[in-house]
């Protein structure tokens, strides 16, 4: 004799609706990594600027201001701080693309 499941549609329709403990762990943990991996990144690739530079780079791109805030409150030109954030940002992602190349 085969057994009969119970609870039929809407047992089923209540279990798809639990959500699952671990899922909201794992993407919090994984976004956790991936911003300690970006940490170490922007830690390696720091020396290889000006810390004034850095400075503007950590205003503009982690920070969120302006470049032209930056740049008024650093006495130099918008285009500086521009220019600046894109090298930093460039070489930031390579290095990540490595990293992960690698993986």
């Amino acid at each position: 004799e085969r057994a009969v499941g119970q609870g039929g549609t809407e047992a089923q329709l209540r279990m798809v609706n639990i959500e699952d403990p671990l899922a909201e762990d794992t993407e919090e943990e994984a976004s956790d990594d991936h911003a300690l991996v970006v940490q170490q990144a922007m830690e390696l690739i720091r020396p290889e600027f000006a810390p004034q530079n850095w400075e503007a780079f950590q205003k503009v791109a982690i920070q969120g201001q302006s470049a032209s805030d930056v740049a008024r409150e650093m006495g130099v030109a918008p285009q500086a701080i521009r220019q600046a954030n894109y090298r930093i940002r460039r070489r930031l992602r390579g290095v990540l693309e490595e990293l992960f190349d690698d993986v």
